[in-house]
């Protein structure tokens, strides 16, 4: 019942005529960070921030997820390979929401 509330506050939230499905299918085709060919830029953690903004209202926790893709981001050490940084700054931050 909860599951069902929530993925209905995704669709009336996030899908629209253009992206039907957006709520389900956001993350397809985009990148997970170690296979991303940016210099550790989080697109698809960015983009499900948005996601959690618009369809449950949490700025704050948006906010705060946020900041902490920024700080460690200073931490991103461009002699190291993306595998070198993301092992690194732990296991946990490869892993992208939807995927």
């Amino acid at each position: 019942a909860v599951t069902s509330r929530l993925e209905h506050a995704v669709g009336d939230a996030l899908n629209t005529p253009q992206f039907p499905d957006w709520g389900r299918d956001w993350h397809a085709g985009i990148h997970n960070w170690p296979q991303s060919k940016s210099t550790g830029t989080m697109i698809g953690n960015i983009v499900w921030i948005y996601n959690v903004i618009h369809a449950y209202g949490m700025v704050d926790f948006g906010r705060e997820r946020y900041n902490v893709l920024i700080k460690n981001r200073k931490n991103w050490d461009v002699t190291k390979t993306m595998e070198g940084n993301v092992k690194a700054m732990g296991g946990a931050w490869s892993w992208m929401p939807g995927c």
